[in-house]
């Protein structure tokens, strides 16, 4: 992506003529902080959920429901095999429900959207996992 390569480092994103986050235009593509630059990169970029997903979406567990997540993958780690590490750190299937892998000015990065079977600290054991690896999770429901 040349035109990525070329524009500034730095972006800033406003939200009604307010800053809401600044940065390095690399961490702001593949860590987003504030909703409206997730809601913006999730209508520019695919990281919006599939409808097949989105449709079935929970915001508390409930049975028969797996954990949500959203993997990014971003820096030296990001081509490891870390889906085959999480799921035999946390002794469970993972399964892949959308994924994309790019570059930002000549940076590798990816997302994955994974299902895990829920045993109640699965959240929190996921996410003790990928911060090994300075990885980013966001948390994003459950799913039946």
């Amino acid at each position: 992506m040349d035109v990525v390569k070329h524009i500034a480092q730095a972006v800033t994103v406003l939200d009604r003529g307010r800053v809401v986050e600044q940065g390095d235009v690399f961490d702001l593509f593949t860590r987003p902080q504030h909703e409206v630059t997730r809601a913006f990169l999730g209508a520019s970029s695919g990281r919006a959920l599939p409808a097949f997903v989105a449709e079935r979406l929970h915001a508390a567990p409930g049975p028969g429901r797996r954990v949500l997540l959203r993997i990014t993958f971003a820096g030296p780690h990001a081509t490891d095999p870390i889906v085959t590490r999480l799921a035999r750190q946390l002794d469970t299937d993972v399964t892949i429900l959308q994924g994309e892998v790019d570059a930002i000015g000549g940076r590798p990065f990816g997302s994955l959207v994974v299902a895990l079977a829920d045993a109640g600290d699965t959240v929190a054991r996921a996410r003790a996992f990928l911060e090994q690896f300075n990885l980013g999770m966001e948390h994003l429901g459950y799913v039946s």
